[in-house]
């Protein structure tokens, strides 16, 4: 059947265009592409490597895709960065929380990759720990590496110790919390 512009198509129930191309499923309000029984909201399913991209023509066209491949879920992004947010349910008014950008460089905390080293961890505050815990489930031990309140700190969470700390002057403290050695 073919509709001109001014046609209107209205399907009350299940769709079915070409077997499995594109299905809807009235009765639980599902569509599936690529199935004739989607199992979610949106199912999109092939049997080799089903991606999804989103592309944006206007300065571009830049292409996105989200892609499995054998048991890996694999994001793409055409040339820019790969951007988590974080924070309100309406979307548009999250928070950065991660960047992956084009050199393959990771930004946690912040919304630029601030120099040439392959992990940036950012944070703000003289009173927050910006840093890494190590933590061996295995014997219980958790160790971590912290800059925060102008010191570069090595704490044994384990046994609540600071085990190093280098201070905003530059002293090197070893087993204690307190300048001097």
């Amino acid at each position: 059947t073919r509709f001109n512009t001014a046609d209107e198509l209205t399907v009350t129930g299940d769709a079915q265009i070409d077997t499995t191309t594109l299905v809807v499923d009235s009765t639980n309000n599902r569509v599936g592409i690529g199935t004739s029984s989607p199992d979610h909201d949106l199912t999109l399913q092939a049997n080799t490597n089903p991606i999804f991209e989103m592309v944006q023509v206007a300065g571009g066209p830049y292409k996105h895709q989200i892609a499995v491949g054998g048991n890996d879920l694999q994001l793409r992004a055409s040339s820019g960065a790969l951007i988590m947010y974080t924070g309100n349910a309406d979307g548009a008014s999250s928070t950065e929380r991660m960047r992956l950008d084009s050199n393959g460089r990771v930004s946690i905390g912040g919304t630029t990759v601030t120099d040439v080293n392959m992990l940036n961890i950012q944070g703000s505050g003289a009173s927050s720990n910006i840093g890494v815990v190590l933590n061996d489930t295995n014997t219980s031990k958790v160790y971590s590496i912290q800059n925060g309140g102008s010191q570069l700190r090595f704490f044994d969470y384990s046994a609540s110790a600071t085990r190093m700390l280098i201070d905003s002057s530059g002293n090197l403290q070893l087993g204690k919390t307190a300048s001097g050695i």
